[in-house]
C-alpha cells in the first residue's frame, strides 16, 4: 500500500489531469464541432482518442518518475517532504515502472499512427521519451536548454492532437495554408500559449529551486545571471504575453466578439497584472512557488477558454451556389475562404 501511495504521488496526478483536460478540450471543443459543421467525423474514434490521451499520460508519468530518480539530491533541499523514491518506492521498482509506462506510451502511439495511415507519427512519442530522459540527466542543468525542452514538450501536448487528425491538413475541411486554415491557426496559437507560459513558469521554478540546483552544479538562469536579472527576464516575458493578448482582443473586437474581450480581461489579464505586481517583490522560495502556481492557473484559464470558443461555433444556411459555411469567432468561412 505504501508503494502504491508513493507511486501515485510520484506521477503528479493533478498535472496529468491538466494534460488530459487540455487534449480532451482541443478534441471535443474544437475539432469535433468544427468537423460536425461540415458533415465530417474525426479520424480517431472515441476509443482511439482515449488511446492518444493515455499515450501522452503514460509518457508524462514516466518523465516525472525519471526526473525524481535523478533529482533526489536536489529535492532533499528544495522539497524534502516530496521525496518518494527510496522512501515509499525503491529505485529499481521506479525504473521498471518508468520503462513500462514508456513502452505503453510508445506502443499506443505507433498503433494509432498506423490506424490513421501515418506510421511516422509514432515517433512523436519516441521523441518525447528521449527528450524527457535527456532533460532529467543533462538538459535541466544547462543554461536555458532545460527550460526550452519542457516548454516544447508542453506545446507538443497541444500539437499531437492536431498531428493525429490528418483531415486538418489534407484539404477536407480547410485549404492547407496558414491564412485560411483556422484549425491550424488555433492549434498554433494554443501551442504558442503553452510554450511561452511554460517557459516563464520554468524560469520562476528555477528561482524557487536555486538552493538545490546549486548542489547539482547546475547552470540554470538564476544561478548564472542571478535572481534580480532572472526576475526582470520573467517580468518582460509576461509583458510580451500580455501584449499578445491585447492583439488577440483587437482582432476579436474587429469581428464583434465583445464577450471574448471581457472573458480575457477577467480570467487572463487581471491575474496577469497581479503576477506582474508580485514578481518584483518576490525574494523567498515560497514567493516564487506562489507565482508559479498563479502562472499554472493562468494556463488553466487559457485552456478553459476553449469552452467559450465551442459556444461561438454556429452553422449558416447555404447560400446560392455556396454549399456550406460556418462561423468561428465572428469570422465567416465559405468554401474554406475566410471573409471578414
Amino acid at each position: 500500500m505504501q508503494t502504491i501511495n508513493a507511486l501515485f504521488r510520484l506521477i503528479r496526478p493533478l498535472n496529468l489531469a491538466y494534460m488530459a483536460l487540455t487534449q480532451v478540450l482541443l478534441q471535443y471543443a474544437l475539432i469535433v464541432p468544427v468537423f460536425a459543421l461540415v458533415g465530417e467525423s474525426p479520424s480517431l474514434s472515441h476509443l482511439q482518442f482515449l488511446g492518444l490521451v493515455l499515450a501522452s499520460l503514460f509518457i508524462a508519468a514516466a518523465g516525472y518518475i525519471i526526473n525524481d530518480y535523478f533529482d533526489i539530491k536536489a529535492d532533499e533541499i528544495n522539497k524534502p517532504h516530496k521525496i518518494y523514491i527510496n522512501r515509499g518506492i525503491n529505485r529499481r521498482t521506479a525504473m521498471v515502472i518508468h520503462l513500462l509506462l514508456n513502452g505503453l506510451g510508445i506502443g499506443l502511439g505507433f498503433l494509432l499512427a498506423y490506424q490513421v495511415g501515418a506510421p511516422k507519427l509514432g515517433f512523436i512519442q519516441v521523441a518525447a521519451v528521449c527528450l524527457l530522459w535527456y532533460y532529467s540527466v543533462y538538459f535541466k542543468k544547462m543554461f536555458w536548454v532545460g527550460n526550452f525542452v519542457i516548454a516544447f514538450l508542453s506545446a507538443l501536448i497541444v500539437l499531437s492532437v492536431a498531428a493525429f487528425e490528418p483531415k486538418i491538413f489534407d484539404g477536407t475541411i480547410f485549404p492547407f495554408n496558414l491564412r485560411d486554415n483556422l484549425l491550424v491557426q488555433y492549434f498554433l496559437g494554443y501551442a504558442g500559449f503553452a510554450f511561452w507560459l511554460t517557459l516563464i513558469r520554468e524560469l520562476v521554478k528555477d528561482m524557487e529551486d536555486i538552493s538545490g540546483d546549486l548542489q547539482l552544479n547546475a547552470r540554470t538562469i538564476p544561478i548564472v545571471l542571478g535572481i534580480p536579472v532572472s526576475k526582470a527576464i520573467a517580468w518582460f516575458m509576461l509583458v510580451l504575453f500580455g501584449a499578445a493578448l491585447v492583439l488577440y482582443q483587437i482582432n476579436a473586437y474587429s469581428v464583434g466578439q465583445v464577450q471574448s474581450i471581457s472573458l480575457i480581461v477577467a480570467f487572463l489579464e487581471i491575474p496577469l497584472l497581479y503576477i506582474l505586481y508580485l514578481l518584483p517583490y518576490a525574494d523567498k522560495s515560497s514567493d516564487f512557488k506562489y507565482i508559479s502556481l498563479l502562472i499554472k492557473l493562468l494556463m488553466l484559464m487559457g485552456i478553459l477558454y476553449l469552452l467559450f470558443l465551442r459556444s461561438t461555433l454556429t452553422y449558416n444556411e447555404p447560400t446560392i451556389e455556396i454549399p456550406q459555411g460556418f462561423e468561428i469567432e465572428g469570422i465567416e468561412m465559405i468554401d474554406g475562404t475566410q471573409t471578414l
